[in-house]
């Protein structure tokens, strides 16, 4: 799921929820259902991958569970984005960020897709002109992602941030600071090549020295 190969993940996912059932495994079934659910929808097949991360998330809360309670409902709202339930994604992440203040390994995440929510939200609405107060919302969300998973040494979850910062600074023609936000960051990078984070922040990159 992190490397982006959905394919994969779907099918390991179908694997664990078929073993986690046969052996009565409540928590892993729960579990595979999110993962299942949320490769779907990375897939394109919206309608049933949200309603199984549903599924699933209702399976941890039958068992009591709140373990990583802010990452799951992050997976939650990052399907709501993806079949295109912007204002519930929107609500879902308030609660993730709510749901455990002090659980700091994800959080850098959930800020940094409610951005993107809001982003999607302002284009979906097709006006000819940024809205420029959502603008503003959407860079909080990421210079605090970007902060606090410089805090937390997330390397990964820096550049997911960095990108989406990039990405909005290169929509209002900020090609330095785009350059200053992924260029030294990428040297850190040495495998995982690939993997879509590393190439989408390269192609940002390259688009900000072609200006």
């Amino acid at each position: 799921m992190w490397c982006g190969e959905f394919k994969s993940a779907f099918e390991t996912a179908e694997e664990m929820l078929r073993i986690s059932t046969e052996h009565h495994f409540p928590q892993f079934v729960a579990l595979a259902q999110m993962y299942k659910g949320s490769a779907l929808c990375a897939l394109s097949n919206n309608s049933q991958g949200l309603a199984l991360v549903r599924q699933g998330l209702e399976g941890n809360f039958a068992l009591g569970r709140r373990l990583a309670l802010p990452e799951l409902l992050t997976w939650l709202a990052e399907a709501q984005m993806r079949a295109g339930v912007l204002h519930d994604a929107t609500s879902t992440l308030d609660d993730a960020l709510n749901a455990a203040p002090a659980e700091l390994y994800w959080r850098p995440e959930t800020l940094r897709l409610r951005g993107e929510v809001t982003l999607t939200r302002m284009h979906s609405r097709a006006q000819r002109e940024p809205d420029f107060a959502e603008q503003s919302s959407a860079e909080r969300d990421f210079l605090d992602a970007l902060n606090l998973a410089r805090k937390i040494r997330a390397r990964s979850l820096e550049l997911r941030a960095s990108t989406s910062l990039a990405r909005l600074s290169l929509t209002r023609d900020e090609h330095h600071r785009a350059e200053e936000l992924l260029g030294p960051l990428l040297g850190h990078f040495d495998e995982g090549q690939t993997t879509p984070d590393v190439r989408q922040a390269r192609e940002l990159l390259a688009r900000s020295v072609e200006r």
